[in-house]
């Protein structure tokens, strides 16, 4: 690919090569300390006897990939006059200032994305590409001039293209496969559950997400892409195509697709955007998911292998579009969904719970939610019809329907004991009281395709 002439202005490509070149010979010094320092620091770092110990290596990569990074900011930050009083970055100035299209798209203008003002200006970009140059030459030791290509590239891109990609993922906690396979589930062509490379942490970290958001050890990812209307003005305005609502809808689904799927702890936290340019755009980040009911307890695995990936798709394309319709997380008069909202917001809370007795408790106010109706009568009349309706919608077989009966009931006289102080109920198969809830979600969602609450009710109480 001829890169010189595939930009729009080749001239302002060639002064941004000596911007970057002159950069490196203002401030080689600097990083051939930086280079000495990183050197010692990998010295003492093997010799930890933790570190050894733990022999965990991606960790210590992006710790490495970090320090780089901070200090050749730092280093570009701190000499940004300097740098500013380059005859080749003026020329880059004048160059844009003789183009009236890049002139016109950068002067005093601001962009929003996601709701965060940007005020663009050339220097941002220009610096941003000598940074990462920078820290490219600190990692390899060499020049890249296939990253400085990439960077202009991208510099151009985000200036003439009509619209931005957005990625917004969120690390799944409990999540594990051992199947070297399996790397991607394509739920959709926007929605995947996917591997996330250690390039792409390193990436993310530097754009300013916390290791919390995104813990080191996390490595599958729910990710959603979003094609918005990119707005540069001087007063600028939220953007089209991007609906936070839709994305904690799509999000809280597929986690609950992934426990009506098979048991085992798992859930989010967090969501985070970013644009996959590689801009002065940088990361943001919404963390307090668990008031949503979708975080969890890591300390125990969700176990998924290649084998299964077919299987969840199935019950994706069965359920997805079910559960993004109910789970809207909005409050409004005599909503038709408001049991399964309920009884589906119980379930996932229970994934939150430190006892097992706590996850009984949501478990079957979950159920009690998805199977009551407004004529339902006093608490052991309630036992009773959702123990019925419970046994109905799960089972055709009149034995197997007794058996499920006598089952829920059981349940219910566990949440008695537990709600009324008695937390040493006998034993009790939480595995199994889950799965009761989630075949029940499953039945019920195939019923809500045609039918509405009152109706489902009505079947199963005198169909």
């Amino acid at each position: 690919m001829d890169y010189e002439t595939s930009y729009k202005n080749p001239e302002l490509y060639k002064n941004v090569i000596q911007f970057v070149k002159s950069g490196f010979s203002l401030l080689e010094d600097s990083l051939n300390n930086i280079i000495r320092i990183r050197d010692e620091k990998s010295i003492i770092d093997h010799q930890d006897p933790v570190r050894k110990m733990t022999g965990y290596k991606e960790e210590e990569i992006l710790e490495d990939r970090m320090f780089v990074y901070q200090y050749t900011k730092i280093l570009v930050d701190s000499n940004k006059k300097a740098l500013e009083d380059i005859d080749e970055f003026k020329e880059c100035l004048s160059t844009i200032n003789n183009d009236q299209i890049i002139a016109e798209k950068l002067r005093d203008k601001q962009i929003v994305v996601l709701g965060v003002i940007y005020r663009l200006s050339p220097g941002l970009f220009f610096m941003h590409i000598l940074t990462r140059c920078l820290y490219s030459y600190v990692i390899t030791k060499s020049m890249d001039l296939s990253l400085l290509y990439e960077l202009y590239n991208d510099f151009e891109r985000f200036l003439f293209e009509q619209t931005i990609t957005v990625m917004t993922l969120s690390a799944i906690k409990g999540f594990t496969s051992y199947d070297s396979g399996l790397d991607l589930i394509q739920l959709s062509d926007n929605i995947s559950i996917r591997r996330l490379s250690l390039d792409e942490k390193i990436a993310i970290y530097q754009r300013g997400v916390p290791s919390q958001m995104l813990p080191p050890r996390a490595n599958w990812v729910i990710e959603y892409k979003s094609i918005i209307e990119k707005n540069l003005n001087s007063n600028p305005r939220i953007e089209e195509g991007f609906d936070s609502k839709m994305i904690d809808s799509i999000f809280a689904s597929v986690i609950t697709a992934m426990r009506l799927f098979q048991e085992g702890l798992v859930g989010i936290n967090s969501f985070i955007h970013y644009i996959p340019l590689n801009v002065p755009i940088y990361t943001f980040y919404i963390s307090g998911l668990d008031i949503m009911g979708l975080d969890t307890d890591s300390t125990s695995y969700y176990l998924f292998d290649k084998n299964k990936s077919a299987d969840f798709i199935k019950l994706w394309n069965t359920f997805g579009d079910s559960l993004t319709k109910v789970l809207d997380f909005r409050i409004y008069d005599k909503d038709p969904y408001n049991n399964i909202k309920n009884a589906v917001h119980r379930f996932n809370y229970a994934y939150q719970r430190r006892t097992g007795e706590d996850s009984v408790v949501d478990y079957v106010v979950a159920l009690e939610a998805l199977l009551s109706s407004n004529q339902d009568g006093n608490t052991d009349s309630i036992r009773y019809r959702i123990s019925l309706r419970a046994a109905k919608l799960l089972e055709d077989n009149p034995a197997k329907r007794s058996e499920r009966f006598n089952e829920v009931k059981k349940m219910y006289d566990r949440r008695s004991s537990i709600v009324h102080g008695n937390r040493s109920v006998e034993n009790y198969n939480l595995i199994s009281i889950h799965d009761t809830v989630c075949d029940s979600i499953k039945k019920y969602l195939m019923l809500l395709k045609d039918s509405s609450h009152d109706q489902i009710i009505s079947s199963l109480d005198y169909g």
